[in-house]
């Protein structure tokens, strides 16, 4: 029922000439597993390392405050960069430096900047309280998994 609900809204049952998008998309999800591969894969590796190393207060509350706030600045350039990895390869864009700027003055840019300071700073409040420190990158990575499905829909649409 699902499957019908969802080909009768994208016009598939003869109310609309325009063909659905196929369920699958082997090209996106090759974009998704490269930067995941290349990019963000090894940069939390050594960032969440780093940060755990570096920032180190008296009071439990100001560390992690300081550590979801480093996070939030680092992260926004990394998010415009995987805004232009996506329009890159998938076509949308001829040059890596089209691709920037495209991606930085991009409308999808700030609802997905607000999305993640609101669900990374939950993530991370648990990460940096309550998961173990040699648990921080993997517990990272699961929510990435998450993060990415979510990241990958709203370049899409």
């Amino acid at each position: 029922m699902a499957r019908d609900r969802d080909l009768r809204s994208r016009g598939a049952d003869g109310g609309s000439s325009e063909q659905p998008k196929p369920w699958y998309n082997p090209r996106r999800t090759l974009v998704m597993s490269s930067w995941g591969l290349v990019a963000s894969g090894p940069f939390n590796h050594f960032w969440y390392m780093w940060l755990d190393r570096a920032v180190s207060l008296p009071r439990l509350v100001h560390s992690v405050g300081l550590k979801i706030c480093l996070d939030h600045v680092v992260y926004f350039p990394v998010l415009v960069c995987y805004f232009a990895w996506t329009d890159y390869f998938r076509g949308r864009a001829d040059t890596v430096a089209d691709a920037l700027a495209g991606a930085a003055a991009s409308d999808k840019l700030m609802p997905v900047m607000r999305a993640n300071v609101v669900s990374w700073t939950a993530v991370h409040v648990l990460t940096f309280t309550i998961v173990p420190a040699q648990y921080h990158v993997l517990w990272v990575s699961m929510a990435s998994f998450f993060w990415s499905g979510y990241c990958s829909s709203a370049t899409e649409s």
